[in-house]
């Protein structure tokens, strides 16, 4: 059987494969369900000391910004399909626990910053996370950013308490669960 691509077809394939951002490599000891429960603890907790980044106006704002808040911190990219599929998630996380006590940081990691992040907000309809971005990605000078999405929980004082990189189902009663002992622990 003689199989040919035709010629206009082939090229669109090759651009395509040569423009996709390289396939990130998941440790064997990073499994995911996709669920809360994979999340893994981090022992001991360290501190995220020095951490800026900026609002959609372009404000610098620094995790120690949110002392005293639980946090949440998920990395983000408009070009991660999982990262975008679990905004709207994340979002109504936010509304449902966000406050005094709970915060969640979506920091979108574009190079192209709040310009290229906010219409996905838009699009999605983000009524409860404020768009963060680090368009320079310094944040990968303290946590690995090669997985997205990754997601961190930090507690009061700041210091990474436990992380998953891979996109969680923030619906699920259990992430509530996990928020709320994570808030009550502290």
């Amino acid at each position: 059987m003689n199989f040919r691509l035709p010629m206009r077809l082939a090229v669109v394939l090759l651009a395509l494969l040569f423009s996709m951002p390289g396939a990130a490599y998941h440790e064997a000891d990073e499994p995911s369900d996709g669920t809360v429960a994979s999340f893994m603890p981090v022992d001991p907790p360290f501190a995220l000391a020095g951490v800026t980044f900026a609002d959609a106006a372009g404000k610098p704002i620094a995790l120690s910004d949110f002392a005293g808040k639980v946090v949440l911190l998920n990395l983000w990219a408009t070009w991660c399909p999982p990262c975008v599929r679990e905004l709207p998630a994340l979002d109504r996380l936010a509304g449902r626990l966000g406050g005094e006590s709970f915060a969640v940081v979506a920091l979108a990691l574009d190079s192209g910053g709040a310009a290229v992040a906010a219409p996905y907000f838009e699009r999605l309809g983000i009524e409860h996370l404020p768009l963060y971005v680090d368009s320079a990605r310094a944040i990968g000078e303290v946590l690995p950013d090669d997985v997205l999405p990754a997601s961190y929980f930090l507690d009061r004082q700041g210091r990474v308490v436990s992380f998953l990189r891979s996109f969680v189902d923030w619906d699920d009663p259990r992430a509530d669960a996990l928020v709320r002992d994570l808030i009550a622990t502290e």
